[in-house]
């Protein structure tokens, strides 16, 4: 005779046996089942919860419908028990296939896109982190169909790529797989845990330049995670000020020849105090219009650089302005060089109306991070100054940032350093909470990031380039020189 432990692993063999395909691979199927045998023998309940899955099948069920598959696991019966069997540690844990697949074109997009327009599909991007365990579905390509993947647990991060009309959301995680989970466990998860306050004994370098202090840092934002950051702060009205450089390529007052320079190389021929790189180009070496700046650029009151082409210009970039009363605003526009220069000279640029405050040096294209002291109004702007990946809170490289405070009068200029330098770079969501945290930020914008990233002190680059690369040329940088230029 069969006993009843017996009996238990024969029936759940024979159901493995008439299985046509895997959620599960045939392996941790059969894993599942070894390891529990004396588990389920043991404890009444986990039987019953192993039987209820064997029943509805939805360990090695697929389906070609993701919204289908769900209403077959989304069950308060079937959650229960895929609860009750994880928590005893009889499901494998949560470990995304590498052949999982998403497209831009799948079901999961905003329920506001424009589905004749794919680059209309607004991502969600919001990080979040697993309260409870919750199902996760995979697509597996050849041909496509959906499955079970198994349950993430309690603590995983991830971020909420993009959401639907239909029930699912398209997750991304950290090391760049996918997966999918039920739309409404949205609504469950909190915020990932995130190190925003920067601890002293992070504080690797500090030293005077005059009235700015600058500081070499090392943020340890998460467990095993840390970024490289230089940090300039600056406070105006003491003897230092900021104003843009472009090469004499894109300069209308003084043309050459020069396209593209080093930023180190720029701060050194204008004899600053520091610089950081500009505003974004056209980054095409060897093409006619290699290092072409996309944004305005004004220097004493003259414009020096305006990129007016259409689409560029509606999407209202924002811009760094030192006004003529030596405080610095943010603000963006979605005006022409000619006509920012225009209405400046007039007075009413920065208001609308005729002022005596007008703009003395001016350098655009930006993006927009903190503003009004609001560390997530980026979120207000993820698409429209930029594409969506910017914000991204998986988007972790090289980013150049600068923050003004409240009055006007206070300056943070930010350069982070990216891989291998750090373990993980903080992602420009993450940098607009340290920023917020660390320094009296009122106003923030990201400047050109990437490769272009970088920061020079007395004409001394102070980060180090991307993946141990040069560094690269660009065609603006802004730099910190003494009041009287």
């Amino acid at each position: 005779m069969f006993s009843s432990r017996s009996a238990i692993l024969w029936m759940l063999a024979l159901a493995i046996a008439a299985a046509p395909s895997f959620g599960y691979t045939y392996k941790e199927v059969l894993d599942i089942y070894r390891v529990s045998g004396r588990e389920l023998f043991r404890n009444q309940d986990l039987a019953e919860a192993m039987r209820t899955l064997r029943d509805s099948r939805i360990l090695y069920l697929k389906s070609p419908s993701l919204q289908g598959l769900m209403e077959r696991v989304e069950t308060d019966e079937l959650l229960g028990a895929l609860e009750r069997l994880h928590a005893a540690k009889l499901l494998p844990p949560a470990s995304p296939r590498n052949d999982t697949v998403h497209d831009d074109g799948d079901v999961l997009v905003d329920a506001r896109a424009n589905s004749k327009d794919s680059r209309s599909q607004k991502p969600l991007y919001r990080a979040g982190r697993v309260t409870r365990p919750i199902p996760y579905y995979e697509k597996i390509r050849g041909p496509d169909y959906y499955i079970l993947g198994g349950l993430l647990d309690t603590g995983t991060e991830f971020e909420v790529a993009k959401v639907g009309p239909g029930a699912g959301a398209l997750l991304t995680f950290d090391d760049g797989r996918a997966a999918y989970i039920a739309r409404r466990h949205i609504s469950t998860l909190i915020k990932p845990e995130f190190m925003a306050k920067q601890d002293p004994s992070g504080v690797l370098e500090k030293r005077q330049l005059g009235p700015a202090t600058y500081y070499r840092v090392r943020h340890r934002y998460a467990p095993g995670k840390s970024s490289s950051l230089s940090i300039l702060w600056l406070p105006l009205g003491e003897g230092l000020t900021i104003r843009p450089h472009v090469t004499s390529a894109y300069d209308l007052v003084n043309p050459g020849s020069t396209k593209v320079d080093y930023v180190h190389e720029m701060g050194r021929r204008s004899s600053s105090v520091a610089a950081l790189n500009g505003t974004f180009f056209i980054n095409s070496p060897g093409k006619e219009y290699w290092g072409k700046p996309l944004g305005p650029i004004l220097k004493d009151g003259r414009l020096l650089w305006s990129h007016d082409e259409k689409r560029v210009l509606d999407m209202k970039r924002s811009y760094i302005a030192v006004t003529t009363d030596g405080t610095v605003v943010m603000g963006d526009t979605s005006k022409t060089g000619r006509a920012i220069e225009r209405l400046n000279r007039e007075g009413s640029f920065l208001t609308g109306t005729p002022s005596p405050r007008r703009v003395r040096h001016l350098l655009g294209g930006l993006g927009w991070l903190i503003r009004n002291g609001d560390p997530m109004a980026w979120e207000q702007y993820a698409g429209t100054q930029f594409w969506y990946t910017y914000y991204s809170y998986h988007t972790k490289r090289p980013q150049t940032v600068v923050g003004v405070t409240e009055d006007g009068r206070g300056l943070v200029l930010l350069a982070q350093e990216g891989r291998p330098h750090s373990s993980r770079p903080m992602s420009l969501p993450m940098l607009a909470h340290y920023m917020k945290e660390n320094f009296p930020i009122h106003d923030a914008v990201f400047l050109d990031g990437g490769g272009s990233t970088d920061m020079a002190i007395e004409g001394r680059a102070v980060i180090r380039p991307e993946n141990n690369g040069g560094y690269r040329k660009g065609s603006t940088a802004l730099l910190v020189v003494p009041n009287r230029e």
